[in-house]
């Protein structure tokens, strides 16, 4: 807080300060640098002004060095922008005339409260996480271009000698399928620089992604295969759909890893459906995958901290800060969601 000028006072209301007094009025210098929203102490950028900085904290990087696990991140690493990236936060996409296409990059962003949220909680994934540009928005291929340039650019900030033949004259896909599994793949590109850098969160976001995407698929044609006789059924219908979701999706997401250079040898960060030993008692369990120290289980059941297999994939070594339970869109809202480590687990 400080003092505010009987002129700035008079700027603001038109009236006169009167006499004697004086207001003061807050000054908040954190920001986001994507979309210049306010954020809060330690996150985001520090765009200094009128009010004191803190003489004891560094300001010279282009982030502010987390304080806690949350200001962190939920798998406690350090934040992912990068020292040459200076997005420009007034940038919008369809020439500044309208809102940004959507553009998660952790999966702080696709869970709504897991930034701040308490251990032991349950949070929803976005409703719109698989829709490229947000509610009521159409894909446009001037809105396309102008996301692709930017994902590039950030891509180029970390690999410079990174490039995108797509974007050359005449190589922008002309359908809006096209262009949004351009804008799909560029993030992976995105991701997979990262992943380079030791910064993880983007691959978990986009493993998620690929996991969502092709849950729903498989379930759709599962139940095409049901129906048509053509799907073995020994205990029930839901094993057997579960069954063939698991298998279809761990293979695809093995593919997805191999095609993009991500490798799942034993000790690297990107593993699918290996084991999760627990040392202190001799036992193991079996994430259908797991990137850091984040776990993802594909399922057609809900689950919770109290389902045994749940707990044994909190208590295995590697200790995920959270499980993200991925479930089929089509069993309807809040399908899929994440569960946090219970505080003292």
């Amino acid at each position: 807080m400080r003092p505010m000028s009987a002129f700035s006072y008079f700027l603001r209301t038109g009236r006169r300060l009167p006499a004697g007094e004086s207001i003061e009025h807050k000054f908040n210098p954190w920001h986001d640098p994507d979309d210049g929203r306010f954020t809060f102490v330690g996150q985001g950028r520090y765009y200094p002004g009128q009010a004191v900085p803190d003489a004891s904290r560094d300001y010279s990087t282009t982030q502010a060095r987390p304080t806690n696990r949350t200001a962190a991140g939920v798998d406690g690493s350090t934040p992912f922008r990068t020292a040459q990236y200076r997005p420009n936060p007034r940038v919008r996409m369809g020439g500044n005339r309208g809102p940004p296409l959507r553009d998660p990059r952790t999966l702080e962003d696709a869970f709504p409260g897991l930034r701040h949220g308490p251990g032991g909680a349950i949070f929803g994934l976005a409703d719109n996480f698989l829709d490229l540009t947000g509610p009521g928005q159409a894909l446009t291929t001037e809105l396309a271009k102008a996301h692709a340039k930017i994902l590039v650019r950030q891509i180029q900030a970390l690999d410079l000698h990174y490039r995108n033949d797509a974007l050359e004259r005449g190589g922008f896909p002309s359908t809006a399928e096209g262009q949004a599994n351009l804008i799909n793949g560029l993030r992976l590109d995105r991701a997979k620089a990262f992943y380079k850098k030791g910064e993880l969160r983007p691959l978990q976001l986009e493993t998620l992604r690929f996991l969502q995407t092709r849950v729903d698929e498989e379930y759709r044609v599962g139940l095409d295969l049901l129906k048509a006789g053509r799907l073995p059924v020994r205990l029930s219908a839901q094993e057997a759909m579960g069954n063939y979701i698991d298998r279809q999706v761990r293979k695809q997401l093995r593919n997805f890893y191999q095609s993009h250079g991500i490798s799942m040898a034993r000790g690297e960060s990107a593993q699918v459906n290996r084991r999760a030993y627990n040392s202190s008692e001799s036992t193991y369990s079996l994430p259908d995958s797991q990137v850091g120290n984040i776990a993802f289980d594909v399922s057609l059941t809900a689950k919770s901290l109290s389902t045994p297999q749940i707990r044994r994939f909190f208590q295995s070594d590697f200790r995920p800060q959270a499980i993200v339970i991925v479930r089929p869109s089509q069993l309807g809202p809040n399908s899929t969601y994440v569960l946090t480590r219970p505080t003292g687990f």
